[in-house]
């Protein structure tokens, strides 16, 4: 795959352990990333500067929005798709 979607969590500790342990073998395989779910929603920016490899963060409420950040990151962008303060 060209890019690697990994829907994380961030409600319970160990499953918020388990989503950056993937992210981090990921990386350390080469592969590019598009993190989205809970953990995106929670630590926003913050993952793309923990993950050069990441090519986009997609938060909990832009979920309809994954089409158009693989399109943009694609063309070489790193892409921030966070509402600040989802609805749910």
């Amino acid at each position: 795959a060209d890019l690697m979607l990994v829907n994380t969590c961030a409600f319970i500790d160990a499953a918020q352990k388990e989503s950056v342990q993937c992210l981090v073998n990921l990386a350390a395989q080469g592969k590019r990333l598009l993190i989205s779910g809970c953990l995106a929603q929670k630590f926003q920016g913050e993952l793309l500067a923990l993950f050069p490899e990441a090519d986009a963060v997609v938060g909990t409420h832009n979920v309809a929005e994954i089409t158009a950040v693989v399109n943009r990151t694609l063309k070489g962008e790193r892409v921030l798709a966070v509402q600040q303060d989802p609805t749910y």
